[in-house]
């Protein structure tokens, strides 16, 4: 069995050898580089009996010595320590509200692409039912279903690591039926292994609201602009510029707080109105068109690197210019095809 290594380095410049022990090696070398060694080496340094690597003009040996120990007790030794990563929670955002540390959130739906923005450190992923315009090209958030948002939720958790992944209740899946709402929510729960769900309006969904939460699954809100809705406005023009409706929304606000969201976003209303309602709630609130002095802001993702290129509202700022990207990236694979340039001699077997 393998008990520990020896580890023999040669200087470059000088040819002293010299043979080391695990700890000496360990404390004499950047120990970052010699835990990769061992981490990365591990099963090929068993399997040739010696590895050899390189740092700062030396040439580092490893030969494991072998013994009657037993294998667990070696693998001990060396075993590299793994950082968990620290997941995001409800409790945590509210901590962050607290420390005036601004919340970022972003859209996800798919697993690929969920793994790049958890990898970033995105705080929250919404699964909005906004996959029914970006993903199936629909021209409202209406169409989508519980089963197509349970299907994007699910390859949505299984990329993350750190994120909170909160989903959208779809349209008729919550309204007016606190019992299905309870049973549209327990559903993305126990399919998706989602962390929370969000749905839209305010008093008109107080009942669906208490309900969930008594049943334990956190609830995020939506005020201001409500896309399920968008019929019976007519247009995504800004909410809330009125005074009635402005302190109706304050109200709601309050409510929601008062029935135990964890957190409320508000889209395209006036910034005032959005800082005043941030200050009076004690959860944080996630603008998307509500100006700065929010808690957090949130964008479509595929608005945001520039894939629906078409769609550039005041409030949208384009990090990347995704659809000339990848377009041009796919007009050079055509021409490398069609001209038998790909694949040459060192693309093929």
């Amino acid at each position: 069995m393998v008990r520990a290594l020896c580890f023999a380095s040669i200087d470059l410049g000088t040819g002293n050898q010299k043979l080391s022990d695990f700890d000496a090696a360990r404390n004499e070398l950047d120990e970052a580089f010699f835990d990769s060694i061992l981490a990365g080496w591990w099963r090929k340094i068993t399997k040739d009996k010696s590895f050899l690597a390189s740092q700062n003009g030396q040439l580092l040996f490893l030969y494991p010595l072998m013994t009657k120990f037993a294998e667990n007790t070696a693998m001990s030794i060396h075993k590299k320590e793994v950082k968990k990563v620290k997941k995001v929670t409800t409790h945590q955002l509210r901590a962050m509200k607290d420390r005036n540390e601004k919340i970022a959130m972003l859209t996800a739906y798919d697993f690929s692409m969920t793994r790049i923005l958890d990898a970033a450190g995105i705080d929250i992923l919404l699964v909005g039912d906004s996959a029914s315009n970006v993903m199936a090209g629909h021209e409202t958030t209406l169409p989508i279903t519980l089963e197509q948002m349970i299907y994007h939720a699910s390859s949505v958790v299984r990329a993350v690591d750190r994120a909170l992944v909160v989903v959208d209740l779809p349209f008729g899946t919550y309204q007016g039926n606190s019992l299905k709402a309870l049973n549209s929510a327990i559903r993305i729960m126990k399919e998706s292994g989602a962390h929370a769900v969000k749905l839209e309006g305010g008093r008109e969904v107080a009942d669906a609201i208490e309900r969930i939460q008594k049943a334990g699954v956190p609830v995020m809100g939506h005020l201001g602009l409500i896309p399920q809705s968008i019929y019976k406005f007519g247009t995504y023009t800004v909410r809330a510029k009125e005074e009635a409706e402005a302190t109706r929304l304050l109200e709601d606000a309050k409510l929601l707080e008062e029935l135990g969201c964890f957190a409320i976003v508000l889209e395209k209303i006036p910034a005032k109105l959005a800082k005043q309602v941030s200050e009076s709630v004690g959860i944080p609130i996630i603008g998307i068109g509500a100006g700065p002095h929010v808690d957090g802001q949130v964008l479509v993702v595929h608005d945001m690197l520039g894939i629906t290129y078409e769609f550039k509202p005041r409030f949208l700022r384009q990090y990347l210019n995704l659809y000339e990207e990848i377009k041009g990236a796919v007009t050079n694979y055509i021409a490398d095809v069609k001209s038998e340039d790909f694949p040459n001699d060192k693309e093929q077997y």
